[in-house]
């Protein structure tokens, strides 16, 4: 009896030992099974923080190369200013020169003239006139403030006879009656005198007896209707290449026409350089007709 409770006692010692191991087991497991359920939590937050960094990094990075490149820009911005201030004053500088230059000859012109008072200007074209010819030469101070005068004009732009019949007597007319604009109506006509620079500096190289070149671009106005008028002296830019030569016959003039019949500013804009001269002194520009306003032609005029 007394082995029996023995072995009882033994019994009941070895499973409440076993109980026992197995709930610190269970406590050890439900703790490790915790902490591996924070684990992923806690590498989200650090690839979070990570990424955060990243793109904090390169948001820097992308600030410092924008300054870097808005810093640059200021630079030449500028270097651009200061040569745009150097090339003004080299302008004015050029300017000044061709008004002195130029306020030089006509002086030098008028002492020529008063010490050869028998030698006309040129009032038909290519050659000097007597002055003995139709219309009296002026005088040698206020040669240049004459050469525009109506009676002068009309004695250089007069049509050759012309045979009767033909289409060039119908095209080479100048009539003796037609009136000029006068001082008002050039004035509204004019929208902008522009820089006068470059007209001061072919009056300079006229005044200095040297040859100029006259170059045309434009539409069927500038060409002419037919390819037979196209060279027609009642053209506009022939009246001019006609007063260049009539008062400043010393030298040998160029005259060049660039102009493109039903053409505007849209298709000249992309050869403009092989209907130019080389190097010329004046250019004439007309569109008058062939322009669209609505089309391109507006940014390729300007």
């Amino acid at each position: 009896m007394m082995r029996l409770q023995q072995q009882g006692s033994t019994a009941l010692l070895l499973v409440n030992t076993l109980l026992l191991v197995l709930l610190c087991w269970r406590s050890a497991w439900d703790a490790v099974a915790q902490s591996l359920s924070h684990l992923p939590r806690q590498h989200a937050a650090q690839l979070n923080s990570v990424e955060e960094r990243i793109d904090a990094s390169r948001k820097l990075s992308f600030a410092a190369e924008s300054l870097a490149r808005l810093v640059d820009r200021q630079d030449r911005l500028a270097q651009r200013q200061l040569e745009v201030q150097q090339k003004e004053k080299e302008l004015v500088q050029n300017h000044d020169s061709c008004m002195q230059l130029a306020s030089q000859l006509v002086q030098q012109h008028a002492r020529d003239a008063q010490q050869n008072p028998h030698q006309g200007v040129s009032t038909t074209g290519f050659a000097s006139r007597p002055a003995s010819a139709t219309l009296p030469a002026p005088s040698p101070s206020d040669w240049l403030a004459t050469a525009m005068q109506p009676e002068r004009l009309k004695e250089i732009w007069r049509m050759p006879a012309q045979r009767p019949g033909t289409r060039a007597a119908t095209v080479e007319v100048q009539n003796e009656t037609w009136s000029y604009f006068d001082q008002r109506q050039l004035s509204r006509g004019t929208v902008s005198v522009g820089d006068p620079l470059p007209l001061q500096c072919l009056a300079s190289k006229l005044l200095e007896r040297k040859s100029v070149k006259l170059s045309v671009v434009g539409g069927s106005v500038s060409f002419g209707t037919t390819f037979t008028t196209s060279r027609s002296r009642a053209l506009f830019h022939w009246k001019v290449y006609q007063w260049i030569n009539a008062t400043f016959p010393a030298a040998q003039h160029e005259h060049y026409c660039g102009a493109v019949p039903a053409s505007g500013p849209s298709y000249m804009e992309h050869c403009l350089h092989w209907h130019l001269a080389d190097h010329s002194d004046l250019v004439l520009l007309e569109y008058a007709v062939n322009f669209e306003e609505n089309g391109d032609d507006a940014a390729a005029f300007e």
